[in-house]
């Protein structure tokens, strides 16, 4: 029974809730960020696709080219799949 409630509690909060995240950057060093504490200019946020989340970036330097690497999580199939571009599609947005 406990089974089913939690089910049944799991079930309505994916239905009910509705949470989005994105990946953005800016043009800071973290050692400004932290003596400022503020943001330095306007956030560049990651073109965003059909998916609920982009989290937990990182970049490398491969043969002089950037990377970004993230995972995508498409809530509904509730399994996240680790993304590559090299083709940095930003928007700008204001803080």
């Amino acid at each position: 029974m406990k089974d089913l409630i939690s089910s049944f509690i799991s079930f309505i909060h994916k239905v009910f809730s509705y949470d989005k995240w994105n990946i953005g950057y800016i043009s800071q060093s973290p050692e400004n960020l932290i003596h400022t504490q503020q943001l330095n200019g306007k956030i560049n946020w990651l073109s965003e696709d059909k998916v609920d989340y982009t989290a937990d970036p990182f970049t490398a330097n491969i043969n002089g080219r950037l990377h970004l690497y993230y995972e995508e999580l498409n809530f509904w199939k509730g399994k996240g799949e680790i993304m590559m571009t090299d083709d940095m599609h930003f928007k700008n947005k204001k803080k």
